[in-house]
């Protein structure tokens, strides 16, 4: 941990309720390249404040995601009035319950499918951790809230059963690979623990069925879908002729047939439990988690991939999409502000928009510290004294005090993240 002294007595709790921070970019090959990702633009906007922080967008490079929280793979920065960075540094209040931040809050900005994962539970996490820890690098669970920023595209939980087995009997080059079609009976035989079970022998199939058959099938199935245009108008089939693109033989393109595919549109959001299979396809979103960045991988991704342990946590539990989906509470407050409020302690996240300048916002204190980041447009923030934010601007907001925002640009949309403990 760092601390510099006069530094931090400058932004003592008491003398400084709202504090200007930056998060930190994460590269990942799946990002949006250069200019074209949100996530380059809002730290890119962000850093511009900052003389001591040199920000420059290289056009060929992918910006993915942005993070901000405390997690020691990359914690936010604090800026001293005159715009000069001096972290890292953790946010710490007087309330040693707060030492941390129990979240990690983030902008992602998605070109390519991000990998078919799911993240474990606390119990889970905590084993996996001390066997793998280059892989799992906390013990942490990870529960995940996205919220759309544009129109966006995931695999989110396993479909209804009835939909799966269609499929199968449906697509020859995915019956091949799990047993063919009488396997796919069995997914509506018996009482739902049988179906449970059912579901898990189809899939464990085709995620351990030996890579060159899945490549071979999978080709035929591009080639079939290719050549008969009226077969790939579906939406299952468009998805994967987008995916295959990018991950060519790889078996996470069968698993669009097993999962929902969820649509978002902007200010629409959807909560990921523990032990839940999804991947993320395309478009911006806002996210928010528990503190981790564990993630157990079974395709769609060159990194480390840990089959066995994903086709073992998982729940095997089939919803319909908009059962997926977590809709937002309406605050009793000024302008538009709704809250997600997810069934997990350590987070919520609450969307304020404003439509013309003028217009008021109005956040309530939280018993804890949170973190804000504005998405849109620019306002006047007011709580211990005025302060001016726009596209880009990410705020540290100490325990217990309340915001009253107002439109400086038209529209004005921003996003805070703190604790339901």
């Amino acid at each position: 941990m760092v601390l510099l002294g006069a530094w931090w007595c400058e932004f003592r709790p008491k003398s400084k309720a709202v504090v200007p921070v930056l998060g930190a970019v994460q590269n990942y090959a799946w990002g949006r390249l250069g200019s074209a990702s949100n996530v380059a633009q809002l730290a890119f906007a962000n850093a511009q404040s900052s003389p001591a922080d040199r920000f420059a967008i290289d056009e060929n490079a992918p910006y993915a995601e942005l993070w901000m929280g405390t997690h020691p793979k990359a914690p936010l920065r604090f800026k001293s009035e005159a715009g000069n960075v001096v972290g890292p540094a953790r946010p710490i209040t007087d309330d040693a319950r707060f030492a941390t931040l129990p979240f990690l809050f983030k902008v992602l900005s998605i070109k390519k499918a991000l990998s078919i994962q799911a993240h474990p539970t606390k119990d889970l996490a905590r084993v996996l951790h001390a066997r793998d820890p280059q892989n799992y690098p906390d013990d942490n669970h990870k529960p995940e809230l996205a919220i759309a920023l544009t129109d966006f595209v995931a695999l989110c939980g396993f479909r209804p059963l009835e939909r799966i087995r269609d499929a199968i009997c449906s697509v020859p080059e995915l019956a091949s690979l799990v047993g063919g079609k009488d396997s796919a009976q069995a997914l509506l035989d018996g009482p739902v623990d049988a179906r449970r079970l059912a579901l898990k022998r189809v899939f464990s199939c085709l995620m351990k069925a030996d890579r060159d058959s899945v490549s071979k099938q999978l080709q035929l199935l591009v080639d079939r879908l290719q050549s008969q245009p009226n077969l790939n108008e579906d939406e299952d089939s468009k998805l994967i002729l987008h995916v295959v693109q990018d991950f060519p033989g790889d078996v996470g393109c069968f698993v669009i047939y097993f999962l929902n595919v969820v649509h978002l549109k902007p200010g629409e959001g959807m909560f990921l439990a523990a032990n839940e299979p999804h991947a993320y396809i395309k478009g911006d979103c806002i996210e928010c988690m528990s503190s981790s960045d564990n993630v157990v991988r079974a395709g769609l991704t060159p990194k480390f991939m840990d089959v066995d342990v994903l086709l073992e946590m998982l729940t095997y539990e089939s919803r319909l999409p908009a059962e997926q989906l977590l809709h937002p509470k309406k605050q009793p407050s000024l302008g538009f502000v709704a809250t997600f409020q997810p069934p997990v302690q350590e987070f919520a996240v609450t969307r304020a928009v404003a439509e013309t300048t003028g217009a008021q916002l109005e956040l309530a204190a939280q018993p804890g510290p949170s973190l804000l980041i504005v998405t849109s447009g620019a306002a006047v923030v007011k709580s211990s004294g005025d302060q001016s934010v726009a596209y880009g601007s990410v705020l540290y907001i100490q325990p217990g005090t309340p915001l009253a925002m107002t439109s400086t640009s038209g529209r004005f949309e921003a996003y805070q993240a703190f604790s339901q403990a």
